[in-house]
């Protein structure tokens, strides 16, 4: 699933690709996405703040997206809300991965999904940088839209 999850962020999300994410897993339990320095340094010589909140929620995106394939399922995910906390100045490549999701949570939004109603779920991302310190925190709320 990480290389389906690769291409496809590298075909349909373009920033992805300028801003050189890697997936780095796509397991049915949490995805990992990876984004180096040198494409994304800002005039301070440490990572842009606009790039580590892009970085979490492609994180968080992807997870949905694995999540919902896996499932059998097809939609439209799209992001409702989303808060960042910028804990410190990442001046090393960042590690974005998806926090434990409550499967009660996972399951109303697949019950929602499949009466063809719209789902929602909460999900956090933790933002690392080379020496495993947490830089950053995003927290959101993402909406499935069943197929029309």
């Amino acid at each position: 699933m990480r290389e389906t999850l690769q291409q496809y962020l590298l075909d349909n999300i373009p920033l992805s690709r300028a801003m050189q994410v890697e997936v780095l897993d796509a397991g049915g339990t949490g995805v990992s996405v990876w984004a180096p320095l040198p494409a994304n340094i800002n005039h301070g010589g440490t990572m842009f703040g606009g790039s580590l909140s892009a970085v979490a929620l492609l994180c968080a995106w992807g997870w949905a997206h694995v999540r919902l394939l896996g499932s059998g399922l097809s939609g439209h995910i799209v992001v409702q809300r989303s808060e960042m906390d910028y804990l410190l100045p990442a001046a090393s490549a960042v590690r974005a991965s998806t926090e434990a999701v409550d499967e009660e949570d996972w399951d109303k939004l697949l019950r929602a999904v499949r009466r063809g109603r719209k789902g929602r779920i909460a999900l956090s991302v933790r933002l690392e940088d080379e020496q495993g310190a947490c830089c950053a925190r995003m927290s959101g709320v993402f909406v499935v839209l069943p197929p029309a």
